[in-house]
């Protein structure tokens, strides 16, 4: 993905902040939160939704052709003449289906979803975008200022989603972190180690996948990566089957190794660290102690 498009991307969530702007200040009067919430159509007015020559773009892939064709209907049937569906109403799509009990997205695309959210979160403008549109909420709490301070990719807007219940629902603030909690991966903080360490392995092994909620049960400490999780250790256990992989998880990075271990520890049922004690003692435990799968 090229700065280009994420520049698209960028814009596209700023251009949503400012219509609840608008909205909110419109004739001195206090809008409900109902009314503040982007309609579904909002794209509309989008330079995403422009036909753009870059195949790369996540509503081009031919990757995801069929799942945007299938799961897509109801936002390509509402674009006007000229218009081609935005990456962000593709995302939005996708991952309805990605996370639903009954749907499965193609593995292909399933991947390049996956890459798109990272890609997304990762982008360090996000932080320039929740210090314009959130002034008021971070200058009346510590704990968000110190979160727009923290400018390792995502972990900003993580910060930001673990603090959200204490941000006015009223707010643009709120309502602009509620919508692209919905395109994120909010919880950057627990997993960017994971991903970032991992990253290659699981594009090379097409592990890149959405967490069904179901997969959130019995899980002491829910996160975004299960699926992604589950297909690599499926892919370690059964290395000997597949001679191309087993070269792929032989040259597995010792980091990689690590995480998987550690993401492995969030979803067993006896792992009795509750969340906050979890960060706590995290760099002291990984200090001294190293993980082997």
């Amino acid at each position: 993905m090229n700065f280009d498009l994420l520049s698209v991307k960028i814009i596209f969530l700023f251009v949503l902040s400012i219509l609840f702007s608008r909205i909110s200040s419109d004739q001195g009067q206090q809008v409900p939160v109902q009314q503040q919430l982007p309609p579904d159509n909002v794209n509309a007015n989008i330079d995403a939704n422009k036909p753009h020559s870059d195949s790369q773009r996540l509503a081009q892939k031919p990757d995801c052709r069929l799942d945007i064709d299938k799961y897509c209907k109801k936002n390509i049937a509402q674009l006007g003449p000229g218009e081609v569906l935005s990456d962000m109403d593709a995302l939005e799509c996708l991952q309805d289906a990605g996370y639903s009990e009954n749907e499965v997205l193609q593995p292909q695309c399933a991947q390049a979803v996956w890459e798109y959210k990272v890609e997304l979160t990762q982008d360090k403008r996000f932080i320039g975008a929740l210090q314009q549109f959130c002034t008021v909420d971070i200058n009346q709490n510590h704990r968000l200022k110190a979160c727009t301070q923290d400018l390792r990719p995502g972990y900003a807007l993580s910060c930001m989603m673990e603090h959200v219940h204490e941000i006015d629902q009223g707010s643009r603030c709120f309502q602009f972190l509620l919508r692209v909690e919905k395109v994120a991966f909010s919880d950057f903080a627990l997993i960017a180690p994971f991903v970032e360490h991992c990253a290659a392995i699981i594009k090379q092994l097409g592990c890149g996948q959405l967490t069904k909620p179901s997969l959130h049960q019995n899980v002491r400490v829910p996160h975004s990566q299960g699926s992604t999780l589950e297909c690599l250790i499926s892919n370690i256990v059964n290395v000997q089957k597949d001679p191309t992989k087993e070269q792929i998880i032989n040259g597995m990075s010792e980091e990689c190794r690590k995480e998987v271990r550690r993401i492995a520890e969030l979803q067993s049922d006896d792992f009795h660290l509750d969340r906050p004690l979890f960060f706590a003692c995290r760099h002291d435990r990984e200090a001294n102690y190293f993980f082997n799968i």
